[in-house]
């Protein structure tokens, strides 16, 4: 299984969704999780169909125009089979299936808390997250550098 993390700093670009098509037509991942979209899910629609994805699970971002921050996304291929644990505006929290029914799986999408003064809070939700015996992959832009 192929998995792409994409800070994307923005979707509202055609430079960057031509980018990030690119990417995905060159690498071809079973799961993409963008973050930092500045989009809104209904925005997303149009660019998952883009991507040739239909399954996705999207959080809005917050503020208006130029203003605009955060938002997430988490898109899939068909024969994965995720169901959604929890979600925020920094983090997705999935279970999955692929093709062998038995075997089960976790993969989260982090967005990490961009502030220094909030950065622990990032670990304190990786933390709260962890409640499963499941394999589990937990990826994305943590923001601790």
């Amino acid at each position: 299984m192929k998995v792409l993390a994409w800070n994307c700093r923005g979707l509202g670009n055609p430079r960057a969704v031509r980018a990030l098509r690119g990417l995905v037509k060159e690498e071809d991942p079973d799961i993409i999780y963008l973050s930092e979209t500045k989009r809104r899910a209904h925005e997303m629609v149009s660019i998952c169909r883009r991507l040739g994805l239909s399954n996705k699970l999207c959080v809005d971002c917050t503020g208006e125009g130029r203003n605009r921050s955060g938002g997430l996304a988490m898109l899939w291929k068909d024969q994965l089979e995720l169901t959604l644990k929890s979600w925020s505006s920094n983090h997705i929290d999935m279970e999955g299936t692929g093709s062998d029914s038995n075997h089960r799986w976790r993969i989260t999408g982090i967005y990490g808390y961009p502030e220094n003064a909030n950065k622990h809070k990032t670990w304190e939700l990786i933390a709260s997250l962890n409640s499963s015996a499941l394999p589990w992959l937990c990826f994305g832009d943590f923001n601790e550098i």
